[in-house]
């Protein structure tokens, strides 16, 4: 949940495949293997020392999120349930 927050609030996402989330990997955040402590130090890094990357990720991952509405959710659930 924290991840959709941090993205429909316009900021970029650091996280893991395992998190389950929609992030873009270089295009609203990255994804980094889990325990991996030295691609979470990479990925800050590079977040420190390019602020502008801040500002068009986060405008990326704000615009994109805005996809993943409750009635999109629902639309795709009983698709899922017609295929069944």
């Amino acid at each position: 949940k924290g991840i959709y927050e941090a993205m429909s609030l316009g900021l970029p996402v650091i996280t893991t495949q395992e998190a389950g989330s929609v992030v873009r990997h270089g295009k609203d955040g990255y994804l980094i293997k889990a325990s991996d402590a030295l691609s979470l130090r990479e990925a800050m890094k590079k977040l420190k020392a390019e602020p502008g990357r801040i500002r068009s990720m986060g405008m990326a991952a704000k615009s994109y999120i805005g996809r993943f509405t409750w009635e999109r959710y629902g639309q795709e659930v009983i698709k899922i349930y017609r295929t069944v």
